[in-house]
Order: structure tokens, then C-alpha cells, then sequence
């Protein structure tokens, strides 16, 4: 994956997130940002948040990979793999 693909990417879950999580603006969010731990999401923030990605970036999310995105890197690294996955 380029950097300017990837860097896309981080941009779009970031907007999403800040969105769906009500992030302050004086909070960063990086690849290392942790859903839960960081940004203090509970279960229900989370299956929001699931939604609206796949909103974002169409398709589903199954419930046994949703519970592998934990950090923003989980979830860009997860949107790529299925990218470059031959539909």
C-alpha cells in the first residue's frame, strides 16, 4: 500500500471515528489510538462505529473481525487487506 493510499485511509477512519465518538478536537488521534482504551468507547460506540465504516467503506465487518480492531492501525490495516482481496 502507497502512503498517499494509507494516509487516505487514516483520514477517512479518523473523520469517521471523531464523528461517531464525538472525539474533542484538542484529542489526537493516531494509528496507535486505541477505541476503547484511548477514546473510551463501550460496545455500543463501537457497533456504531462499525456501522458507519462499513457505511464508509461499503461491505460488512463479521462480528469475529470486528473484534480484532481495537486501534485505528487494526482498522486501516483490516480496510486494506480487503481491498486487495479479489471479490
Amino acid at each position: 500500500m502507497t502512503e498517499a493510499v494509507r494516509a487516505e485511509i487514516l483520514e477517512r477512519v479518523t473523520r469517521v471515528v471523531t464523528e461517531v465518538l464525538q472525539v474533542e478536537d484538542d484529542i489526537e488521534i493516531t494509528e496507535n489510538t486505541s477505541i476503547s482504551k484511548d477514546l473510551k468507547a463501550d460496545s455500543v460506540d463501537i457497533v456504531s462505529l462499525l456501522m458507519d465504516l462499513e457505511d464508509e467503506f461499503g461491505g460488512e465487518i463479521p462480528e469475529e473481525d470486528a473484534t480484532k480492531l481495537d486501534t485505528i492501525n487494526d482498522i486501516i490495516n483490516y480496510i486494506q487487506e480487503r481491498a486487495d482481496q479479489p471479490e
